[in-house]
């Protein structure tokens, strides 16, 4: 009974083992290792198969290597600014009491433009002394040259004549003085008569620009000590970089720079350097660096005083490259996926390690292997093919 039980497991363990070995073998639908690869291919786990309906299914592109230009980056930040004549801190010359202001911050002014208005009883009553004085600089002035001919005769005294004098100049110089204060406030003493001195004054735009930072509110009164508002003309935009001390030396007039705002990492700017600081700050270690904006009407969504992520170019190179959809990560692995041929209905992929370099406008450096115009690599849709997609993606 033993040894008929011997026999029939023996039995059984041989048949379980050509079970195995006559199984059918599993079948990829997106991609096959062939068991019957040619000799000299070195390991089949290398090669790769897909159909041609895969391969328009996962809309896959060929492509070749070649030269591309590769970039060195200083890297830093900046900032949007406007130069400092389309920018203009409005305050009023002198104080009063703010009578009317309709503008909100965002607001397009004109230069000449009425921004607000100020009431102030001193203004009356400057514009009152200024009568005076305009009616006795012109007495004492008639009186002044009959003194002075007088005196020219000896008829008066030397005393009288310097003291004509002396009144006359002091009540022209108050006259003047009082002048130039009531155009500063916008009045024209040419026309002021006792019948139109008025208690109000307008404060204009000195440029055209849009408002912000209004500080003033209707009914306060507002003094010289801190702008009312503040007005910036965008007509012209630039991005004042700084660049830090050590990275200084490899900045040039003319070179190109790219940015973009940390918000909106995928939009990119272009802009050329214009000017170089030449000094450092002798704190924080870096050099103010003027760069002007490319199509700058394009960049009409950037506004003064946005952060911005800069990288200066300040070297260039021609490497052999790929665009980047062709290098395939697996692992801490990278592979390009190379055509060897056709066989049975199918293409044949290698998929090669690949060593990679600097990654510049959607083209990557490929140090390794080195490749030439004869070899069709895969640069789209290759990377199903290395995660082991089942479904082939051929809907």
């Amino acid at each position: 009974m033993k040894h008929t039980s011997f026999i029939f497991l023996m039995l059984f363990t041989i048949m379980l083992s050509g079970a195995c070995q006559n199984g059918v073998e599993n079948e990829n639908p997106v991609a096959t290792t062939s068991s019957e690869q040619k000799t000299d291919n070195p390991t089949n786990e290398h090669f790769i198969h897909i159909t041609p309906r895969q391969f328009k299914a996962n809309h896959m592109q060929w492509g070749t290597a070649g030269e591309h230009e590769f970039a060195s980056f200083v890297r830093t930040n900046g900032m949007i600014g406007v130069p400092p004549k389309n920018r203009a801190a409005v305050s009023p010359v002198f104080g009063g009491y703010v009578q009317s202001m309709n503008l909100i911050e965002g607001d397009y002014v004109r230069r000449g433009q009425v921004l607000f208005t100020l009431s102030n009883p001193e203004y009356i009553e400057w514009q009152q002394r200024y009568l005076q004085l305009k009616e006795q600089s012109a007495y004492l002035k008639s009186e002044y040259e009959r003194q002075k001919q007088l005196y020219r005769e000896q008829i008066s005294s030397a005393k009288n004549f310097l003291k004509t004098q002396a009144d006359y100049k002091t009540a022209l110089a108050g006259k003047k003085a009082l002048e130039k204060k009531l155009r500063m406030l916008g009045i024209d003493p040419t026309s002021l008569t006792e019948n139109n001195m008025r208690s109000t004054v307008s404060v204009r735009a000195p440029i055209s620009g849009y408002v912000s930072d209004i500080n003033i509110t209707k009914g306060e009164f507002t003094g010289t000590e801190k702008p009312a508002m503040e007005i910036w003309n965008t007509n012209h935009k630039h991005v004042e970089i700084k660049v830090f001390e050590k990275d200084i030396h490899k900045i040039r007039k003319g070179q190109k720079f790219l940015f973009n705002l940390p918000n909106n990492p995928e939009k990119t700017y272009t802009g050329t350097i214009f000017l170089i600081g030449k000094k450092i700050d002798p704190v924080k270690r870096y050099v103010n660096v003027h760069g002007h904006i490319d199509r700058e009407k394009e960049a009409g969504d950037l506004l003064p005083e946005m952060f911005t992520d800069v990288r200066i170019i300040y070297e260039t190179r021609r490497a052999q490259a790929l665009p980047e959809t062709a290098v395939l990560d697996e692992g801490d692995m990278k592979f390009i996926l190379v055509k060897k041929g056709e066989k049975d209905g199918k293409i044949i992929l290698e998929k090669i390690p690949a060593k990679t370099g600097k990654t510049y406008e959607g083209y990557v450096e490929i140090l390794s292997p080195v490749l030439t115009k004869k070899d069709t690599v895969l640069v789209k849709g290759g990377f199903f093919l290395l995660r082991g997609d089942e479904s082939g993606h051929e809907h």
